[in-house]
């Protein structure tokens, strides 16, 4: 039986993070002038948009981004054409949208009655793209906890739990003061984990990969972890925090990662 089930990772999909096209959503319209659309989308902090012909009309032609309106000399709106615009379906799995924003800003979606809304790198910050990364963390945790507590003997565990967090060392100390029956490796946060499990035999090559592609591979992973797990902290700005934003190119990469990670992990040691 398996320790993670691949079907929770497809719990969410593109839909639950879309902008839905409509009366609600901030147009540019083939009819303004372009510094006027550059105003409109800098007014309301606004990256991309959606292009129509003609104001309040519904029928999309494209979209444009802010930054390709303020580097146009043409008075003329300049923008993407539907044609040459990526569309998936609104039940496409994040995997899917992942890979479509690591090549293009936005992503149009489409359901039973054609175009419904649409996907821009800033939506990667919603609830369900949180969610998405926050089940994908916790699995990780979960196979490199159960890898540990299998594998490795207990007293490096405990030398990692003296090592690791000084809060966590001191609820192990206290469990243990209270005679409480508990498994050290649970208190172990992800960084510990990520390198005490390089002590189970055969680990490089289990994943066919070296100690130096495993750190850098699960560098940025501990920056990812410590930002999903607090909603107050951008994914994909560092307006509120100091640390680099995480672009979807980085994770698609993160999520793909994790998941492979999981799969080889559970098929060598797990099953």
């Amino acid at each position: 039986m398996r320790l993670i089930d691949p079907k929770i990772f497809r719990t969410f999909i593109a839909g639950h993070v879309q902008t839905k096209l409509g009366s609600g959503v901030t147009y540019v319209s083939l009819s303004e002038s372009r510094l006027s659309a550059v105003e409109k989308l800098t007014l309301q902090n606004f990256d991309f948009a959606p292009v129509v012909t003609k104001p309040r009309d519904t029928n999309v032609v494209g979209w444009v981004s802010l930054r390709q309106l303020q580097q146009s000399t043409s008075e003329q709106i300049v923008f993407n054409s539907l044609s040459n615009s990526i569309i998936i379906s609104r039940e496409s799995s994040f995997t899917d949208l992942l890979s479509h924003l690591a090549k293009t800003p936005f992503v149009f979606l489409a359901g039973d009655d054609g175009l419904q809304g649409f996907i821009v790198p800033s939506d990667l910050d919603k609830h369900a793209a949180r969610s998405h990364f926050y089940l994908l963390a916790c699995g990780l945790e979960l196979v490199l906890s159960e890898l540990c507590a299998s594998q490795i003997n207990s007293q490096k565990i405990i030398q990692a739990i003296e090592q690791g967090d000084e809060k966590q060392h001191k609820r192990y100390l206290l469990a243990i003061s209270k005679g409480i029956d508990t498994s050290p490796v649970s208190y172990l946060y992800l960084q510990s984990l990520l390198r005490l499990v390089s002590n189970v035999p055969n680990f490089y090559s289990s994943l066919n990969i070296n100690q130096s592609q495993w750190q850098m591979d699960t560098r940025r992973l501990i920056a990812l972890r410590n930002v999903i797990m607090h909603n107050n902290l951008s994914l994909t700005s560092n307006e509120d925090h100091d640390k680099e934003p995480f672009s979807p190119e980085e994770l698609a990469m993160h999520a793909h990662f994790i998941e492979l990670t999981i799969e080889k992990l559970t098929e060598k040691y797990l099953l």
